[in-house]
């Protein structure tokens, strides 16, 4: 990751190509043992819950979670974590990343969202059970509602008025709220 603070270097094809190669080594480790390979699988929660529970949790990216990921991300004393998931091959390791998350600091509310929330929503955020694991799901284009949630949360309002938003209620209801689009992405 140096290279990528030092413009002499970065711009140096060989040194450049060596970097990249490692990089893409790293995320084909990362991605490579993904359990779960779809969202449609009618049993999606079931099969993600099988596979958090049976995971060892004695892998390098399981390590660097639990042994200053996490750490790091707490010692900044967040009020709210948001994890984006954007594909279904980061779809299990930002799970067992919450997992991990929650284990540490079973306080914090965790909001996901991301690519594969916005599209999968109803079978990836619409069962009870994944609020065990966070507390929001949010959909769509969040660039107004996330900031929207932090208000709420921090003021004590209600989230019925958070659009985009799922979340379970005092009776162990899902609640899904309207969906609002962002007017206008580049202002």
């Amino acid at each position: 990751m140096s290279l990528m603070r030092d413009t002499d270097r970065f711009y140096n094809p060989e040194c450049f190509t060596q970097s990249w190669d490692a990089l893409r080594g790293v995320i084909r480790f990362y991605y490579g043992p993904n359990p779960i390979s779809s969202p449609n699988y009618p049993d999606l929660i079931d099969r993600t819950s099988r596979e958090l529970h049976k995971n060892k949790n004695d892998d390098p990216v399981t390590d660097v979670y639990c042994n200053g990921l996490i750490s790091s991300l707490l010692a900044e004393k967040p009020d709210l974590v948001g994890v984006s998931i954007p594909f279904i091959t980061s779809y299990f390791e930002g799970m067992k990343l919450i997992r991990h998350l929650r284990f540490k600091a079973p306080g914090l509310p965790i909001v996901v969202g991301g690519s594969l929330i916005d599209t999968y929503h109803d079978p990836m955020i619409a069962d009870p059970r994944v609020f065990d694991w966070f507390n929001y799901g949010m959909f769509g284009e969040c660039d107004e509602a996330f900031p929207k949630l932090a208000t709420t949360l921090d003021k004590g309002g209600d989230l019925a008025e958070v659009p985009n938003l799922y979340y379970r209620d005092s009776n162990n209801m899902v609640q899904k709220n309207e969906k609002k689009s962002v007017k206008d992405l580049n202002s």
